[in-house]
């Protein structure tokens, strides 16, 4: 089992910024079935960070979903909403695997 992991900082509105982050993972979620996007926020320490968690089977799964997202014009649609949300250069992708 992997987790692909994304977070990133909230630059200053929280409300718009974690209804943006509940956005995306609404349509990447429900064009991309079976995927399910979970959106997380920071409860201690860092308060202004937003974290997606995808959970995949395999890395093959991963690298469909990335190959898919890519070529989705409504996932860009999506994305450039957030302009001006997060703080530049602060997203991270990370992928985990149980031990």
């Amino acid at each position: 089992m992997y987790k692909f992991v994304r977070s990133g900082k909230i630059k200053g509105n929280v409300p718009e910024a974690v209804r943006w982050a509940k956005e995306i993972a609404d349509y990447v979620s429900g064009k991309h079935s079976p995927v399910k996007v979970h959106v997380y926020t920071g409860m201690f320490g860092d308060l202004n960070t937003i974290f997606w968690e995808i959970e995949h089977k395999d890395l093959a799964s991963i690298e469909a979903l990335s190959a898919k997202l890519v070529s989705d014009q409504g996932y860009w649609a999506v994305v450039e909403k957030a302009a001006g949300l997060f703080i530049d250069g602060t997203f991270r992708d990370s992928v985990l695997g149980s031990v």
